[in-house]
């Protein structure tokens, strides 16, 4: 385990790679020590305002989700198009067209799969299995300071994480220090990871990056936090809340993983998840839950705690949160002015543009 002194100068040449000016500010705004939450922290050192940027971060290792349920596309490009996929006959991974199969970032990976001795034809290696492991494989690739910083961040130790890197030796020959080094990355990446946002209605597979000073922070159901993604996949995380002095920098837990596999379609189901998930983790300010509570009015009516007016003025804070990230909505400015404050359109008028794309009001 790195020392303090050792791991905010990791940090500090981390974010200075990343070549932002906000990031120039570390050691002014905040420190990284030891947190009275548990573990190791951002603890500000300064009176840090709303809105103003703690930094800027950028992924060390990126790459496809882990879960068994998401749908798998290019391991390059993330495209998710049945009809143009095919697989590399060097490595077995997914691939949509010549450009992704010749890129920088498939060699990377072709190479470390490909040099692992096969215990079976590459055809008939499991592709999801490569793809779920990607992130892993990926992560040899970093030199020994990244690799230091990935080793002190948290990691799960329950028995059921890092299965897929175990479920690869069924058909390759790893090495053990290479197994060992991916087994805990995944372990890491289950604890750390953020899913990386995608263009709203874009076809892309589900990609989760790693963050390493954003998975320094401490977790709270009520952040003092905020982030959001651009189009180079950087998190830019800024204050939702006043920090003063001496406080430590929260970012919000529990959400990702309760709404990743939700049905917005399915109002009935909403309305179980937000009486039995949601309200026991997120805060009734949250851009999601106003949204979980606008459908279900929409389709049940209003009822005690389910009140239209309880959530109107929240509707302007949600469109200064997601207002210039790539993954808000391209009808933000109409969720607005329609469920904002101010709108005198009737309820059914108003809820309308809930519906889906293919609905008529």
């Amino acid at each position: 385990m790195l020392s303090i002194e050792q791991l905010s100068q990791i940090v500090k040449e981390h974010l200075a790679r990343i070549q932002i000016c906000d990031n120039n500010d570390f050691g002014n705004k905040w420190i990284i020590a030891d947190s009275k939450v548990g573990g190791r922290g951002l603890i500000a050192t300064k009176d840090i305002k709303t809105n103003e940027i703690l930094f800027i971060d950028d992924p060390i290792v990126r790459g496809p989700r882990s879960g068994t349920i998401i749908q798998r596309g290019c391991t390059v490009c993330g495209k998710i198009d049945n009809s143009s996929l095919f697989r590399c006959t060097n490595c077995g991974l997914l691939l949509c067209s010549e450009q992704c199969q010749n890129s920088s970032v498939h060699y990377d990976d072709c190479c470390i799969i490909s040099g692992w001795p096969s215990k079976v034809p590459i055809e008939d290696v499991d592709n999801t299995l490569l793809s779920r492991a990607l992130t892993s494989i990926r992560a040899l690739l970093l030199n020994d300071d990244q690799k230091n910083l990935v080793r002190n961040l948290q990691a799960h130790i329950l028995p059921q994480h890092a299965s897929e890197i175990r479920d690869l030796k069924e058909y390759f020959d790893i090495p053990s220090e290479e197994e060992e080094f991916m087994s805990l990355v995944s372990c890491i990446l289950d604890s750390n990871a953020f899913q990386i946002a995608t263009r709203y209605g874009s076809k892309e597979m589900s990609m989760r990056g790693l963050y390493p000073v954003s998975s320094l922070l401490n977790h709270n159901c009520v952040p003092n936090t905020k982030y959001g993604f651009d189009k180079d996949y950087k998190i830019c995380l800024d204050c939702g809340l006043r920090v003063p002095n001496n406080n430590i920098c929260t970012l919000q837990s529990a959400l990702g993983s309760l709404i990743g596999c939700l049905d917005f379609a399915n109002v009935v189901d909403l309305e179980k998840f937000l009486i039995n998930r949601v309200l026991k983790y997120v805060p009734k300010s949250n851009q999601i839950f106003m949204d979980l509570q606008c459908r279900i009015i929409w389709e049940f009516g209003e009822a005690e705690g389910l009140r239209w007016h309880e959530i109107e003025n929240t509707i302007e804070q949600a469109y200064n949160i997601l207002q210039g990230d790539i993954s808000a909505p391209p009808d933000l400015e109409l969720r607005r002015q329609y469920l904002g404050p101010g709108c005198h359109k009737p309820h059914a008028e108003r809820f309308c543009i809930l519906k889906s794309n293919d609905s008529k009001c």
